[in-house]
C-alpha cells in the first residue's frame, strides 16, 4: 500500500486564474495536506501570509509564486532579459520556499527557444511556438 504521506496533490486541479487562497481552502476541507503549489493561479498580494495560514507540507512548482506581471520562465533563453527575469523568479521562489518551509522547489530546465506566448488549448497545453525560428542548438541553450 502506498503511504499517503508521500502523495501530493497539485493545485493545478483548480480552474485557470483561480485564487490560491480558495484552492487551499478546498484542500483543507478535503483533508489534503500535501500540496504542490502550481502555476495556473492569479497573482495575490501577501502570498507568504496566505501560505503560512495552512499547516500543509508544500512543494513549489516552477511558476509559483505567481509574479505580478506574467511572463514565460525560460532559464535557457538566448534573450538576456528573459533569462535574467527567469533566474530572478527562480531565486525569489527559493527564498519563498525557505520563508514558508516548503520542502522542494522544482523548475523546468529551459527551452531551446522562447515561446511566442503561453496558451492552453486542446492541442497545446502550455505554449505557442514559432516553429520557423526554433533554436536548434542544444549546446547553446544548455550553456
Amino acid at each position: 500500500m502506498t503511504n499517503p504521506k508521500n502523495i501530493f496533490v497539485s493545485t493545478t486541479f483548480a480552474k485557470d486564474n483561480s485564487k490560491i487562497s480558495e484552492v487551499l481552502n478546498i484542500c483543507k476541507k478535503e483533508n489534503i495536506y500535501n500540496v504542490e503549489l502550481g502555476s495556473n493561479h492569479i497573482y495575490e498580494k501577501n502570498i507568504k501570509k496566505i501560505i503560512q495560514k495552512y499547516n500543509f507540507c508544500f512543494l513549489v512548482h516552477n511558476y509559483f509564486p505567481i509574479p505580478k506581471k506574467n511572463f514565460v520562465v525560460n532559464i535557457a533563453s538566448l534573450d538576456k532579459k528573459i533569462r535574467n527575469i527567469s533566474i530572478l523568479h527562480a531565486k525569489k521562489a527559493i527564498r519563498f520556499c525557505k520563508d514558508t518551509n516548503a520542502k522542494l522547489y522544482t523548475i523546468h530546465p529551459g527551452f531551446l527557444s522562447d515561446p511566442l506566448k503561453a496558451a492552453r488549448t486542446k492541442k497545446n497545453y502550455d505554449f505557442i511556438w514559432d516553429t520557423k525560428n526554433l533554436n536548434k542548438d542544444y549546446n547553446l541553450a544548455f550553456k
